[in-house]
């Protein structure tokens, strides 16, 4: 049995260009449910003072490597911070140094944005050497779909029904690092939460505050033991299971219910997000939603099927990564991390 965890990551506070300390950003992700968040100010480490449980929340310091224009990248458990202006193939081995993971931050902004804000892109897409990909950024998307030509409040309101999700060029891009590598490549869901203002003839609107945003997109983390009471083994636990895939994205707008299901079955073992599973007579692809929408199966970056359904059983397995994408009436929900399909 899996021991399934809730959090977020990808979050700025006052260390840099967040608009609250951390105390305030822990007390609103206690009050969302999260068990665990990773605090990713901008080239700081400073945030580590922090770390440990506060208010039954499990607080992790990493770090946005952040160079002004481009190449921003996502790192964990480092312990000293690393330059923006060594260039993004040297900051990748540098956090590999220290033993730490990392991923590509948002690294599909749209270049055709209907207002003013720069686009921040991963400008090199051969470079592979990083452990994976935020395939799905909360602020990105919802800057991407912001059209200064619309009312600013309406948007507001409409915030969350006007997110896409992945690109469909960094979903792409995911695959092909999967279809090229022995090992899963792992995908994560970031926040970007900063909480800020827009404002229009001197009235001003939250677009976003840090409850609303830990209310929205989640990462799930499954261990294979429950959640330790002790920090640093906590935060190994979770920074493993970022780092071997044992996670997944997930929507809670669409539902709050995070109690979907994911795996092979071979009547002997369930083999989920991460894992590789050897292909039995028995052997099936077992998906099940909280309620009922568009679920489909990706295999080795392939549509095979989609339906609209609650559960998914497939047994036409063959050898591949296998992993699923869900929406509902078309607002992303769900996305899973490969599991791995081999022959005995």
């Amino acid at each position: 049995m899996k021991h399934n965890y809730l959090g977020a990551l990808h979050i700025h506070s006052t260390y840099s260009d967040g608009s609250k300390d951390v105390d305030f950003i822990v007390k609103q992700a206690a009050k969302a449910g999260l068990k665990w968040i990773i605090l990713t100010d901008h080239n700081t480490l400073k945030p580590m003072i922090h770390e440990g449980y506060q208010y039954g929340v499990c607080v992790i310091a990493g770090t946005e490597i952040t160079p002004r224009y481009s190449n921003h990248l996502l790192a964990f458990g480092i312990k000293e911070e690393i330059s923006e202006e060594i260039g993004e193939r040297n900051y990748i081995e540098e956090v590999h140094k220290q033993n730490g993971i990392c991923f590509v931050a948002h690294p599909d902004e749209s270049i055709h944005r209907e207002n003013k804000q720069k686009p921040l892109r991963w400008e090199d897409w051969s470079i592979d050497t990083f452990d994976g990909l935020e395939i799905w950024n909360y602020l990105t998307d919802w800057t991407d779909n912001y059209s200064i030509k619309k009312s600013k409040m309406l948007q507001y309101f409409n915030r969350h029904k006007i997110s896409k999700g992945p690109t469909k060029n960094v979903l792409a891009w995911w695959d092909r690092l999967n279809n090229s590598k022995s090992d899963i490549v792992p995908a994560i869901g970031g926040l970007d939460a900063h909480s800020f203002r827009i404002g229009r003839h001197g009235f001003l609107v939250k677009i976003s505050d840090y409850y609303d945003f830990f209310n929205a997109l989640n990462n799930i983390v499954y261990l294979n033991e429950p959640l330790s009471n002790n920090f640093e083994k906590a935060k190994e636990q979770i920074l493993c299971a970022f780092k071997n895939a044992n996670c997944s994205l997930i929507n809670r707008k669409i539902s709050p219910k995070i109690n979907y299901e994911f795996y092979v079955d071979n009547k002997e073992k369930k083999t989920y997000q991460g894992e590789i599973a050897m292909i039995g007579r028995y052997s099936k692809i077992i998906a099940k939603l909280p309620k009922k929408a568009t679920l489909r199966l990706i295999k080795d970056g392939v549509l095979i099927y989609e339906n609209e359904t609650k559960i998914l059983e497939f047994d036409k397995l063959d050898i591949g990564k296998y992993r699923i994408e869900v929406y509902h009436k078309n607002i992303p929900w769900i996305f899973s991390n490969p599991i791995k399909v081999i022959e005995e």
